[in-house]
């Protein structure tokens, strides 16, 4: 498969991702306890000790917004499909909002300046649109599923280019270096065994300009159990709990492609599918125990309406893993650091993210509020989505201090 002149042509036309080492953060210079990092066969590891990876950074989060948008009865302040966020270096908060379509342009007094897009299949027009995360200074690169194509629209909403993106079908892009696409596919669930069925998710590089691809990731993810409910119900197809759909993932700033397992690893892979550094977390699995199988049956109780006890048989025949999920998202700051989000069982709860700096080494641990789901971390904030109790979402920006760290 080879790509067209109008994909080179666009191609050309992305600036250069802000590649490299991330840069450490003032006050960051010594390393923490219970850190090494070593090759193995060209590949680096560096591994971080439980005990120190789960230290309390004291770093400090707002503990109020210093930027809402989603005022109500302000109808250009009403999302319904959030798709991407990302704040741009003058201060302009883009959303991408995938049911309208379209993308809006906010001040940084959080009042509309701007809006780019609509519903249709002409130029500057989408359907299925979803916001790539790039590290490029003016341009967004927007992808189209439905369209099958990408939409380079300049930062300020002015203007836009589209070409080509057949080769990325049935891929979900994660994020973009330069003319590679990082990307994301999963193929139809299928049987296994008695009662279980998984799907396969591949993760790869998709070269922009040749139209290759590279594969460097294929996962097999338990994702239902069929059980027979007691009392002649029906055969029902029941979630496994314990399990992350899709193993979070995530483009850094070091040319790299980060994966995380189910255990406290992450694997980065190079543009051409080598893996480059590993980054590990000793000793933190965190076995499930009866009192975490029995909050799970709690839940799913109170959210089905059934008697717990069934769903208690059902997962006894389940293939339940050894230990909890480590993290359940994947995010790099603008400093080149990665944020992984712990696993938790209480989606009410705050999140835990687990912060790596930019030599893989897991300095310790941040608090983001409640209800509060990140998008984007820069030097100094943190921007994403709030929902309130009627799932009506807002956009929200929390000023992020970064203290020197304590030894």
């Amino acid at each position: 498969m080879r790509g067209s002149s109008a994909g080179h042509a666009m191609v050309a036309l992305m600036l250069a991702c802000g590649c490299g080492s991330g840069s450490e953060p003032a006050g960051e210079s010594a390393d923490p306890p219970g850190f090494s990092l070593h090759d193995s066969a060209g590949v680096r590891v560096a591994t971080t000790s439980a005990e120190a990876a789960t230290q309390p950074l004291p770093w400090r989060i707002g503990p109020e917004p210093d930027l809402v948008i989603g005022r109500e009865g302000v109808p250009e302040e009403e999302f319904f499909g959030i798709a991407g966020l990302t704040q741009l270096a003058d201060g302009i908060v883009v959303v991408l909002d995938a049911s309208i379509p379209e993308l809006r342009f906010f001040g940084p007094d959080g009042r509309l300046v701007n809006r780019f897009g609509r519903r249709g299949s002409g130029p500057g027009e989408f359907q299925n649109p979803t916001l790539v995360p790039a590290f490029a200074a003016d341009s967004l690169l927007v992808y189209d599923s439905r369209l099958r194509r990408f939409h380079l629209v300049a930062a300020n909403g002015e203007g836009s280019r589209s070409f080509p993106a057949e080769g990325a079908r049935r891929r979900a892009p994660i994020g973009v270096l330069g003319h590679h696409l990082f990307f994301r596919r999963s193929f139809a669930p299928r049987p296994t065994g008695p009662g279980v069925t998984v799907r396969e998710v591949a993760y790869g590089w998709l070269d922009l300009r040749a139209g290759t691809e590279a594969v460097v990731d294929s996962v097999t993810v338990s994702v239902s159990f069929i059980t027979d409910w007691r009392g002649g119900v029906a055969s029902t197809a029941v979630g496994i709990p314990f399990t992350n759909s899709y193993p979070p993932a995530v483009v850094t700033l070091d040319e790299t492609a980060a994966i995380a397992d189910h255990q406290p690893e992450m694997t980065e892979y190079g543009t051409d599918g080598r893996i480059r550094r590993i980054v590990r977390v000793e000793d933190l699995g965190r076995p499930i125990t009866s009192a975490v199988t029995d909050t799970v049956l709690d839940e799913r109780a109170a959210r089905t309406g059934r008697p717990s006890d069934q769903f208690a048989e059902a997962m006894q025949q389940m293939p339940l893993p050894a230990t909890l999920p480590a993290f359940e998202a994947l995010l790099v700051d603008k400093s080149g650091w990665v944020w992984a989000a712990m696993y938790a069982l209480d989606r009410s709860a705050p999140t835990t993210w687990m912060v790596f700096d930019a030599d893989r080494r897991a300095r310790g641990t941040v608090i983001t509020p409640r209800g509060f789901s990140i998008h984007e971390i820069g030097a100094a904030y943190v921007l994403g989505t709030w929902t309130d109790d009627m799932g009506v979402p807002q956009i929200r920006r929390y000023p992020l201090e970064r203290h020197a760290q304590e030894r």
